[in-house]
């Protein structure tokens, strides 16, 4: 059976998005090797802590084709969240799909190297951990929005349905990291014809289909202080070669 029926929605973010790629639970991943190299020093320099928090930022941004973006799975499982709350959280299983990995529009810097170096979109604040407390750099979009969209079974759910399960998770869960404090949004319903556009007040960020980067909340971790926007990290050293971004078996919004 296919899925027949098509929807697009634009979420607009009403606070801002915290990233996070569940590609570093691998510890056969670069980005966790050089990770857990920097954090089992016992005694750890500013330059350590600086290279930290670039490798951290790097890692757990969503990516598709070098470009931001926020993954299918990810708001196949925002939805499918919502949908639970009405208990209805099988038929969003089984009843629709994201197609696509969705652009990330926003205002700043196209490459990750200058979103990188720009400190409007990093996030650094102390997190709770089973070991303590540690200091977390995370990507950070303060406004941004995104078009997906959305084919489903008019069989097992309804154009109603999706639309109110979207806004409950807009509304209630977020998206991305130390939701819902960050990562909620709205949302309006935009006609199949519409193509997406940069406009005045944004860029768009191409992404391909056919990539799924992975997604993860942090396990175990609880911001406990209000986070710094600015930190003071410095850009030591350019990523080595051999680190590149790269696909990772896709996991749910939890």
């Amino acid at each position: 059976m296919l899925f027949s029926e098509t929807l697009r929605f634009r979420l607009r973010g009403v606070a801002p998005l915290l990233m996070r790629n569940s590609r570093l639970v691998d510890p056969l991943d670069d980005y966790s090797r050089e990770i857990s190299a920097i954090a089992g020093k016992r005694h750890k320099t500013i330059s350590d802590h600086e290279r930290l928090a670039q490798v951290e930022w790097h890692g757990s941004v969503w990516v598709d084709d070098g470009r931001p973006c926020i993954p299918a799975h990810v708001i196949e499982g925002m939805i499918a969240a919502a949908a639970r709350t009405r208990k209805r959280g099988g038929h969003a299983r089984s009843g629709l799909i994201c197609t696509a990995n969705a652009p990330l529009v926003y205002e700043g810097p196209s490459s990750l190297d200058d979103l990188w170096k720009d400190p409007r979109f990093q996030l650094r604040m102390p997190v709770r951990t089973p070991k303590g407390r540690v200091m977390r750099t995370r990507p950070a979009f303060p406004n941004w929005q995104a078009t997906i969209e959305i084919k489903f079974l008019p069989s097992v759910v309804d154009e109603n349905s999706i639309e109110e399960w979207l806004k409950l998770g807009g509304d209630l869960l977020g998206i991305g990291d130390f939701r819902p404090r960050y990562g909620r949004f709205s949302v309006e319903a935009v006609a199949n014809t519409e193509i997406v556009s940069s406009g005045p007040a944004g860029r768009v960020l191409a992404c391909q289909a056919s990539a799924r980067q992975g997604s993860a909340t942090s396990e175990g971790e609880v911001p406990v202080t209000s986070p710094s926007r600015r930190p003071q990290v410095k850009n030591t050293k350019a990523l080595p070669e051999h680190v590149q971004q790269k696909e990772t078996t896709p996991q749910e919004q939890s």
